[in-house]
């Protein structure tokens, strides 16, 4: 996902994060056989992610995943060795409301 990202770098993923709406996360593509990595844009009332990317097919076009396909938060851009900035805000997904 760019700019955060570039094609080929090597990133760290934490499996047990939470992912909040603006975070960064490896996800298994709901038609294709790959991960992709995209930004969390929206979780709805069912905690399905609607998964953004300035590049590349996301949520507007295979639809939103569910959590479980969610394999962890992106913590640590390896090959710049920087930080990926939690951009999230924290999430009740039964409200469906954000805390900034």
């Amino acid at each position: 996902m760019e700019p955060t990202l570039r094609s080929g770098e090597v990133v760290l993923v934490n499996p047990h994060a939470v992912a909040n709406i603006g975070d960064l996360v490896v996800s298994r593509h709901p038609t294709r056989d790959l991960h992709v990595v995209k930004q969390v844009g929206r979780i709805d009332q069912r905690g399905r992610m609607e998964l953004v990317s300035p590049r590349g097919d996301d949520s507007r076009v295979f639809g939103p995943v569910e959590r479980t396909a969610v394999l962890g938060v992106v913590t640590v851009n390896l090959s710049t060795r920087r930080r990926v900035e939690r951009r999230g805000a924290s999430v009740d997904p039964q409200a469906n409301t954000a805390d900034v």
